[in-house]
């Protein structure tokens, strides 16, 4: 009973990733409507979100969020507009479940099961965690 119990949690974990993924592109994609801009990068420690409050961009008509969540296994949840995954000229706006970052930013444990994140590349994704929009390992070292 024990490994359904666990699989089960880890299915729902999953799906909330894909919603939490899903709102907060949404939420991207309005306030680029309103903006002509993408929000700048944030995480759960950034003190200005533009997601949640008037960041100063003209045209700013939020919030976009109800609130800024830590992502399903508890790692920071980021919002970056800064790296480039896809090795073109252009920057990609992308959404970071950050497993070696947690609450604790001295912890390094990698909460997100390898499994985990094998399902949700193989979902959104090439189906190679070293390659493509989903990217991790599962020991700690990268995201999903």
């Amino acid at each position: 009973m024990l490994p359904n119990a666990f699989q089960s949690t880890e299915k729902a974990k999953i799906a909330q990733a894909y919603e939490t993924a899903k709102a907060i592109k949404s939420a991207a994609v309005q306030y680029y409507a309103d903006t002509g801009r993408w929000p700048a990068m944030t995480d759960n420690y950034s003190d200005i979100n533009g997601f949640l409050k008037d960041d100063g961009t003209p045209g700013w008509n939020g919030p976009y969020l109800e609130k800024w969540k830590f992502g399903p296994w508890n790692g920071r949840l980021r919002w970056d507009t800064s790296i480039n995954v896809t090795g073109g000229p252009a920057k990609d706006a992308i959404i970071v479940f950050d497993d070696d970052h947690t609450r604790d930013s001295n912890d390094n444990q990698g909460k997100i099961p390898r499994r985990s994140m094998e399902v949700i590349d193989r979902t959104l994704d090439d189906g190679n965690l070293a390659t493509g929009f989903v990217q991790g390992d599962g020991l700690g070292h990268h995201a999903a």
